[in-house]
């Protein structure tokens, strides 16, 4: 009776260990991530370039035009089909002007595939032209200046001509150069605007900039020259809570005569820097610790990037390992930048 009930339990109860791992499957399908036109857009441009964006990167070699095709009423638009990898986007140029107040539609077959051979899952989507004649581009010269801050940019430019007005302009940014989703603006800018302030950017980061105008019926310039700029070192971030606090501040925290600069906090060590004499024997009279835009000239700078410096040992005195070439660009760019209390 007994070996009755355990066989009988054996039956009844899930297996474990070994016998288990049947839920994992295989990886997740390639999936179309952005669309430009979006899904049912309207009165979309007779220039419309299409854009789709993919959740990770395409084989290159599927991302071709018999995989990815526009058609308007059943008949296939002819197109040119181009894959960029640094941002796993694809782009549709049709060779003519769409024609106008029709239907279009995008697919996507599943002959695309990631870079281990996983199909893209299926992706149709459509849009409709408007009914405007006009399939001329604006002439528009792109970014002429920029103006950096320390985690935004001030760009400028002339304004563009067109027949159907108002223009607004389409802002792109990239921390990589050459590598644009323009089919993703950043942001759009009020008609008739000559300038965009750039926010939420990243202190002391190179970021480069495509800027392209947009007519009353949709047509967009295609202009891809960047203009590349850095924003402003942040001495509260980049100099002081990435260095200065972290190699130099804990031998600065005490009286050691008038020789030591005294670097507890921020506050302080910004206070015994910026327009302070220098205090070291055999240094020309003058020489600041730091000289605002001069980070040549500058004792700081001298002290954590010569070997030896003009006086003393170089800094920080623990080293070797001194700051690397990196962070002494980064010393050198904040005083070069006006040594700014940001």
């Amino acid at each position: 009776m007994k070996r009755l009930i355990y066989v009988a339990a054996a039956l009844i109860l899930p297996a474990c260990g070994g016998g288990g791992g049947g839920g994992g499957g295989g990886p997740s399908p390639l999936v179309v991530s952005s669309r430009s036109p979006t899904d049912g857009t309207l009165n979309a441009a007779r220039t419309t370039v299409v854009y789709v964006g993919f959740s990770r990167a395409a084989d290159p070699t599927t991302v071709i035009g018999t995989n990815f095709t526009l058609s308007a009423g059943g008949n296939p638009v002819t197109a040119t089909v181009t894959y960029e990898p640094c941002n796993n986007t694809a782009k549709l140029v049709p060779s003519a002007p769409l024609a106008a107040s029709t239907a279009h539609t995008v697919n996507l077959s599943s002959a695309i595939t990631d870079t281990s051979g996983v199909p893209l899952a299926a992706d149709t989507f459509t849009f409709t032209t408007g009914a405007s004649a006009d399939t001329t581009l604006p002439a528009f010269g792109g970014i002429m200046g920029t103006i950096p801050a320390t985690t935004s940019m001030d760009l400028s430019w002339s304004a563009a001509t067109d027949a159907s007005t108002p223009i607004v302009y389409e802002v792109f940014v990239s921390t990589v150069a050459n590598c644009f989703n323009f089919g993703s603006p950043t942001q759009t800018t009020a008609a008739g605007a000559t300038s965009a302030n750039v926010p939420s950017l990243t202190s002391n980061t190179t970021y480069y900039f495509v800027v392209r105008a947009r007519d009353a019926v949709g047509n967009v310039t295609q202009n891809t020259a960047q203009t590349t700029q850095k924003t402003l070192t942040s001495f509260l971030q980049d100099v002081w809570g990435s260095i200065v606090g972290v190699r130099c501040a804990g031998c600065h925290t005490s009286g050691q005569g008038s020789l030591v600069m005294m670097m507890s906090s921020a506050t302080q060590t910004y206070t015994n820097w910026v327009n302070v004499n220098a205090v070291c024997v055999g240094l020309p009279a003058g020489t600041k610790r730091v000289l605002p835009s001069n980070g040549a000239a500058s004792f700081v700078y001298q002290k954590v990037s010569m070997n030896p410096p003009p006086c003393g040992s170089r800094m920080p005195f623990d080293g070797p390992p001194f700051l690397s070439a990196a962070q002494q660009q980064t010393i050198r760019d904040w005083i070069d930048e006006g040594a700014l209390n940001n």
